[in-house]
């Protein structure tokens, strides 16, 4: 570890990529762990990454593992008519691209609106993401109160 710090610190210097893992992640995680010793790992990442974790850690604990799920568009998640808070990210990452929210998402499967036709999993989609009041519209049974964010199942269980 302490080999890996001082060739990091000694690269900074030289390699663009490295002064940003020094003077960003690194220092920036230090400074947060003195600052906030005892928050817990969920805490850190909505610190870092805003309400987009919050909502997917949301997602995951409201679904099965195996759940295949519908995403709006993109363009619609970053819909900037909606003025409610809290706000998504808009800089890299985030909800609305589709490699992040896999990532988080795993092991379940995401699908995003714009790929109908694209991705096989499209007609095999288990439960529909609710974000900025989109993804109504893929709800096949009537929904008597609209949220901003949600997570749905396709078939209701009677």
């Amino acid at each position: 570890m302490v080999v890996c710090l001082i060739t990091i610190f000694v690269l900074q210097k030289q390699v663009i990529g490295y002064n940003w893992v020094w003077n960003t992640l690194i220092k920036e995680n230090l400074a947060m762990q003195r600052k906030m010793p005892n928050i817990s790992d969920q805490q850190k990442s909505e610190a870092k990454m805003g309400y987009d974790i919050t909502y997917m850690s949301y997602l995951v604990e409201n679904t099965p593992k195996n759940a295949v799920i519908l995403f709006p568009d993109p363009k619609e998640i970053l819909n900037d008519s909606i003025t409610d808070q809290p706000k998504f990210r808009t800089t890299s990452g985030g909800i609305y691209t589709p490699l992040w929210v896999q990532y988080f998402a795993f092991p379940r499967k995401i699908v995003f609106a714009n790929e109908k036709g694209k991705n096989p999993n499209y007609n095999k989609i288990t439960h529909v993401a609710i974000v900025n009041y989109a993804g109504y519209e893929h709800i096949p049974y009537p929904v008597d109160t609209t949220n901003r964010l949600g997570i749905l199942p396709i078939k209701l269980n009677n």
